[in-house]
């Protein structure tokens, strides 16, 4: 649907209020706070035919500083580890030096970013989970350590056709605390 413009003078009715305001912007689907430290958690049933992307945010700590946080998709509950995740991401740190590469050939897992022990930010936008064709995705992750903080920026495609429905988020080592929500973007 195309965006309407109003000139002075024209009423701004009902049914245009509705219709404009239905059809823009991101709508929340679901989100799961976990105070209980967990290696992995489990989202199902968020992607479904409704919304072609998706904005997905975490804040959360990991109880052993310094670690990396994976992600895969899932589908019917079932965790999907088949080697075709595709992927590359620069990251910055603090410390000195300059940006390094990350790259995943054939992995059965995203690399999302870091995790340290204080507070950590990452957002995510996921494309086509649940249409047949490959799914992408993109991030930026933010890591607080104890004493260093560390930038990631990344994507990635699945080489699948696979309708995923879900994700896991997994932890490389230690637990993780925190919040994840999940928006549907709108398509005009």
């Amino acid at each position: 649907m195309a965006v309407k413009t109003f000139t002075q003078g024209e009423k701004l009715t009902t049914a245009d209020t509705n219709t404009y305001l239905a059809n823009s912007g991101l709508v929340y689907v679901t989100s799961t706070t976990f105070g209980s430290p967990q290696a992995a958690v489990n989202l199902d049933n968020i992607f479904t035919s409704t919304y072609a992307i998706y904005s997905i945010t975490f804040q959360f700590v990991n109880s052993s500083d310094g670690q990396n946080m994976y992600l895969q998709f899932r589908e019917g509950g079932t965790t999907y580890t088949t080697a075709n995740y595709f992927s590359s991401q620069i990251f910055s740190t603090y410390l000195g030096g300059g940006p390094s590469a990350l790259g995943q050939n054939a992995a059965t897992f995203f690399n999302i970013g870091g995790a340290g022990n204080y507070m950590n930010h990452n957002v995510l936008t996921v494309v086509n989970p649940q249409k047949a064709t490959r799914a992408t995705l993109s991030w930026q992750n933010f890591m607080n350590g104890a004493s260093y903080a560390q930038q990631y920026v990344g994507g990635g495609a699945i080489a699948a056709t696979n309708q995923f429905d879900g994700i896991r988020v997994v932890s490389s080592s230690g637990t993780i605390t925190g919040t994840i929500r999940v928006y549907g973007q709108r398509q005009v």
